[in-house]
């Protein structure tokens, strides 16, 4: 239930970056150059949010340029999926 709340979010950020292309299950990451700005783009799995999440990162330091959708997102959605269950439980 919450999922369904908290994936939509989530799925436009990377339906952005990805041109709406979604793939079903990234398996592993897969380094891309991206042009002479010596970007590598690298699409992993959130498996507790069921999300793929796409890191940029400069080839050169190794730092993360952006990451998609950013980590304080990722933070909040797991933040709303552990409250969520709490409340449901409290009910139950």
């Amino acid at each position: 239930m919450t999922n369904a709340i908290i994936s939509p979010i989530i799925a436009s950020a990377a339906a952005v970056v990805t041109g709406g292309v979604m793939p079903a299950r990234a398996t592993a990451p897969a380094p891309k150059p991206l042009g002479r700005n010596n970007i590598e783009a690298r699409f992993s799995f959130n498996e507790e949010l069921a999300q793929i999440v796409i890191t940029l990162r400069d080839t050169n330091s190794g730092e993360v340029v952006r990451q998609i959708p950013p980590e304080k997102v990722l933070q909040f959605a797991e933040f709303l999926l552990k409250t969520t269950g709490r409340i449901l439980d409290a009910r139950a």
